[in-house]
């Protein structure tokens, strides 16, 4: 009995997940992207072809405001202003996604979880002992 009902509770979650939402039912609202490229490089071709994407499956309704070249300040004010709610989507650097002084971008190689050979590219690893 327990089973039939996790069963159909996923399914029914699933079946909510995965229902499209009809342009009617979308409120109109404007998206704010910062990031921190010029207009010409290819994150900003990026954004603008998401803007128009999210037009077009939205009839309308939803609008990507695109802001450019740190218009909505640096890096970590953008983060602060999406942790604020003020402006809803950015397209940040690796290099600001950081715990303390180790990029979690770059450690790929730094955490040993099975047995495996130490990587070429990257002699100045120690690993533990097991």
């Amino acid at each position: 009995m327990k089973a039939l009902r996790l069963t159909l509770a996923v399914a029914s979650l699933v079946a909510m997940v995965w229902a499209p939402a009809s342009a009617q039912e979308i409120q109109e609202r404007t998206i704010k992207f910062g990031h921190l490229n010029n207009t010409d490089h290819p994150v900003s071709l990026g954004v603008k072809r998401f803007a128009e994407l999210v037009a077009a499956k939205s009839g309308g309704k939803l609008k990507v405001q695109e802001f450019p070249s740190s218009t909505l300040g640096n890096e970590m004010q953008q983060q602060s202003a999406l942790q604020g709610g003020v402006q809803e989507m950015s397209a940040p650097a690796t290099t600001s996604l950081q715990v303390s002084s180790r990029n979690l971008a770059s450690s790929t190689f730094r955490f040993r979880s099975a047995p495996m050979r130490r990587p070429t590219h990257c002699s100045t690893v120690r690993w533990a002992r097991p």
